[in-house]
């Protein structure tokens, strides 16, 4: 019986663990998707001051990373 509530304690552990980790990756994945938003913009603004100074269109190329 020891060993029945040691694995039960053990099950429960992981998966405290396990939902915590889910609840991380989720709030990495925002995180991601603003930032990747601040590129955007921060980009758009780039391409648009550099067009004023140089009078030339250059567009910034953002490698899709896998």
């Amino acid at each position: 019986m020891r060993h029945l509530e040691e694995m039960k304690s053990k099950t429960e552990m992981y998966e405290k663990y396990r939902s915590e980790n889910i609840s991380k990756v989720e709030e990495t994945k925002n995180n991601i998707n603003e930032l990747d938003s601040s590129i955007d913009v921060l980009k758009k603004k780039i391409e648009e001051n550099v067009s004023e100074i140089t009078n030339t269109n250059y567009s910034i190329m953002i490698p899709e990373l896998t």
